[in-house]
Protein backbone atom coordinates (compact mmCIF):
# COMPACT_ATOMS: atom_id res chain seq x y z
CA UNK A 1 0.00 0.00 0.00
CA UNK A 2 1.24 3.30 -0.96
CA UNK A 3 2.32 5.89 2.34
CA UNK A 4 0.01 8.31 3.25
CA UNK A 5 1.63 11.33 1.60
CA UNK A 6 0.91 9.33 -2.41
CA UNK A 7 -2.70 8.55 -3.52
CA UNK A 8 -5.79 9.72 -4.31
CA UNK A 9 -8.00 11.50 -1.56
CA UNK A 10 -11.48 12.04 -2.58
CA UNK A 11 -14.24 13.55 -0.86
CA UNK A 12 -17.92 13.35 -1.42
CA UNK A 13 -20.79 15.34 0.21
CA UNK A 14 -24.43 16.06 -0.54
CA UNK A 15 -25.52 19.82 -1.66
CA UNK A 16 -27.52 19.46 1.71
CA UNK A 17 -24.51 18.39 3.70
CA UNK A 18 -22.36 21.23 1.58
CA UNK A 19 -25.63 23.50 3.15
CA UNK A 20 -24.96 22.34 6.70
CA UNK A 21 -21.67 22.22 7.01
CA UNK A 22 -19.92 24.26 4.47
CA UNK A 23 -17.23 23.60 2.34
CA UNK A 24 -13.47 22.63 2.20
CA UNK A 25 -10.87 25.57 2.83
CA UNK A 26 -8.15 25.13 0.58
CA UNK A 27 -5.88 26.88 2.12
CA UNK A 28 -6.58 25.08 5.42
CA UNK A 29 -5.78 21.72 3.51
CA UNK A 30 -2.58 22.72 2.47
CA UNK A 31 -1.63 24.18 5.94
CA UNK A 32 -2.45 20.68 6.89
CA UNK A 33 -0.03 19.39 4.66
CA UNK A 34 -2.39 17.87 2.17
CA UNK A 35 -0.92 18.06 -1.75
CA UNK A 36 -4.04 19.88 -3.19
CA UNK A 37 -3.18 17.77 -6.72
CA UNK A 38 -3.99 14.62 -5.21
CA UNK A 39 -7.97 15.74 -3.87
CA UNK A 40 -11.17 15.03 -5.71
CA UNK A 41 -13.86 17.05 -4.34
CA UNK A 42 -17.13 15.05 -5.28
CA UNK A 43 -20.80 17.55 -4.59
CA UNK A 44 -23.55 14.91 -5.14
CA UNK A 45 -27.20 16.19 -5.17
CA UNK A 46 -28.42 13.12 -2.70
CA UNK A 47 -27.12 11.62 0.09
CA UNK A 48 -27.13 8.15 -1.70
CA UNK A 49 -25.73 9.47 -4.77
CA UNK A 50 -22.69 10.68 -2.19
CA UNK A 51 -22.55 7.28 -0.78
CA UNK A 52 -22.66 5.82 -4.64
CA UNK A 53 -19.63 8.42 -5.55
CA UNK A 54 -17.52 7.22 -2.47
CA UNK A 55 -17.86 3.56 -3.31
CA UNK A 56 -17.03 3.96 -6.65
CA UNK A 57 -13.93 6.00 -5.41
CA UNK A 58 -12.81 2.93 -3.00
CA UNK A 59 -12.01 0.97 -6.15
CA UNK A 60 -8.66 2.98 -6.99
CA UNK A 61 -5.94 1.52 -4.79
CA UNK A 62 -4.68 2.94 -1.63
CA UNK A 63 -7.42 5.93 -2.15
CA UNK A 64 -8.53 7.59 1.17
CA UNK A 65 -12.39 8.04 0.75
CA UNK A 66 -13.92 10.48 3.07
CA UNK A 67 -17.97 10.89 2.62
CA UNK A 68 -19.84 13.79 5.01
CA UNK A 69 -22.91 12.29 6.40
CA UNK A 70 -24.95 15.25 7.13
CA UNK A 71 -28.72 14.63 9.17
CA UNK A 72 -31.44 13.59 6.37
CA UNK A 73 -34.58 12.25 7.33
CA UNK A 74 -33.39 8.34 6.54
CA UNK A 75 -30.66 7.72 8.42
CA UNK A 76 -27.60 5.94 7.19
CA UNK A 77 -28.11 2.12 6.98
CA UNK A 78 -26.08 -0.76 7.68
CA UNK A 79 -26.46 -1.54 4.24
CA UNK A 80 -24.88 1.38 2.68
CA UNK A 81 -21.79 1.18 5.61
CA UNK A 82 -21.41 -2.54 4.90
CA UNK A 83 -20.44 -1.57 1.32
CA UNK A 84 -18.11 0.96 1.44
CA UNK A 85 -16.51 -1.89 4.46
CA UNK A 86 -16.03 -4.63 1.72
CA UNK A 87 -15.21 -1.97 -1.07
CA UNK A 88 -12.47 -0.33 1.25
CA UNK A 89 -11.18 -4.24 2.08
CA UNK A 90 -11.48 -5.49 -1.40
CA UNK A 91 -9.40 -2.54 -2.98
CA UNK A 92 -6.68 -1.81 -0.76
CA UNK A 93 -8.38 1.89 0.28
CA UNK A 94 -9.43 3.39 3.09
CA UNK A 95 -13.52 4.99 3.72
CA UNK A 96 -13.98 7.21 6.46
CA UNK A 97 -16.91 8.72 7.34
CA UNK A 98 -17.25 12.38 8.47
CA UNK A 99 -21.01 11.55 10.68
CA UNK A 100 -22.86 14.83 11.94
CA UNK A 101 -26.39 12.87 11.69
CA UNK A 102 -27.16 10.98 14.78
CA UNK A 103 -25.48 7.71 14.97
CA UNK A 104 -26.80 4.59 13.95
CA UNK A 105 -25.77 0.84 13.32
CA UNK A 106 -22.56 0.82 11.21
CA UNK A 107 -20.71 -1.74 10.05
CA UNK A 108 -17.64 0.14 10.75
CA UNK A 109 -14.66 -1.08 12.63
CA UNK A 110 -13.55 1.55 14.32
CA UNK A 111 -15.82 4.73 15.27
CA UNK A 112 -14.26 8.37 16.91
CA UNK A 113 -15.40 11.24 18.61
CA UNK A 114 -13.53 14.44 17.92
CA UNK A 115 -14.22 17.28 19.13
CA UNK A 116 -12.48 21.21 19.33
CA UNK A 117 -10.51 21.35 22.70
CA UNK A 118 -8.98 24.71 24.19
CA UNK A 119 -5.60 25.94 22.95
CA UNK A 120 -2.67 26.45 25.03
CA UNK A 121 -1.83 29.73 24.24
CA UNK A 122 0.78 32.28 25.85
CA UNK A 123 -1.80 34.89 27.19
CA UNK A 124 -3.73 36.84 24.92
CA UNK A 125 -2.07 34.49 22.03
CA UNK A 126 -3.91 31.74 20.01
CA UNK A 127 -1.89 28.44 20.45
CA UNK A 128 -1.79 25.26 18.39
CA UNK A 129 -5.35 24.08 17.00
CA UNK A 130 -6.44 21.11 20.06
CA UNK A 131 -8.45 18.33 19.54
CA UNK A 132 -9.89 15.60 21.93
CA UNK A 133 -9.86 12.14 20.14
CA UNK A 134 -11.58 9.53 21.90
CA UNK A 135 -12.52 5.89 20.62
CA UNK A 136 -15.98 4.62 21.10
CA UNK A 137 -15.95 1.53 18.95
CA UNK A 138 -12.71 -0.57 18.04
CA UNK A 139 -13.96 -4.84 16.67
CA UNK A 140 -10.10 -5.54 17.38
CA UNK A 141 -9.48 -4.38 20.48
CA UNK A 142 -10.37 -1.93 23.53
CA UNK A 143 -12.65 1.25 23.64
CA UNK A 144 -12.66 3.88 25.79
CA UNK A 145 -9.81 5.47 25.68
CA UNK A 146 -8.97 9.30 25.03
CA UNK A 147 -6.07 11.53 24.18
CA UNK A 148 -5.85 15.07 23.65
CA UNK A 149 -4.06 16.04 20.55
CA UNK A 150 -2.33 19.16 19.20
CA UNK A 151 -0.96 20.21 15.38
CA UNK A 152 1.91 21.32 14.79
CA UNK A 153 1.79 22.96 11.52
CA UNK A 154 5.85 23.07 10.67
CA UNK A 155 5.90 18.82 11.41
CA UNK A 156 2.58 18.58 9.99
CA UNK A 157 1.54 15.95 12.59
CA UNK A 158 -0.12 15.74 15.54
CA UNK A 159 1.41 15.45 18.99
CA UNK A 160 -0.03 13.87 22.02
CA UNK A 161 -0.56 16.44 24.30
CA UNK A 162 -2.90 14.23 27.58
CA UNK A 163 -3.34 10.64 26.96
CA UNK A 164 -5.95 9.58 29.26
CA UNK A 165 -6.42 5.74 29.13
CA UNK A 166 -9.86 5.06 30.42
CA UNK A 167 -12.92 3.23 29.82
CA UNK A 168 -12.15 -0.96 28.69
CA UNK A 169 -8.43 -1.81 29.04
CA UNK A 170 -7.67 -4.94 27.87
CA UNK A 171 -6.55 -7.19 31.01
CA UNK A 172 -3.15 -7.24 31.23
CA UNK A 173 -1.37 -10.62 30.22
CA UNK A 174 -0.66 -13.25 32.71
CA UNK A 175 3.19 -13.73 34.11
CA UNK A 176 4.89 -16.08 32.84
CA UNK A 177 8.41 -15.51 33.07
CA UNK A 178 10.47 -18.59 34.03
CA UNK A 179 10.85 -17.33 37.74
CA UNK A 180 7.37 -17.60 38.54
CA UNK A 181 6.86 -21.21 37.08
CA UNK A 182 9.69 -22.20 39.52
CA UNK A 183 8.21 -20.25 42.36
CA UNK A 184 4.73 -21.89 41.54
CA UNK A 185 6.14 -25.61 41.56
CA UNK A 186 8.19 -25.61 44.95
Amino acid sequence: MAGPSSGLIFWASSDHGLAETGALYAEGLAHLGLGLDRLLLTHARTQADALWAAEQALAVPSACVLCMIAPAPKPLGLTATRRLLLAAEKHDSRCILLRFDPLSASAARLRWSVNAAPSRGADRELGAPSFHARLMRNRAGPIGQSWRLEWKAYERSFHVVEAALDGDLAVSAPDRSAETHIRRAS
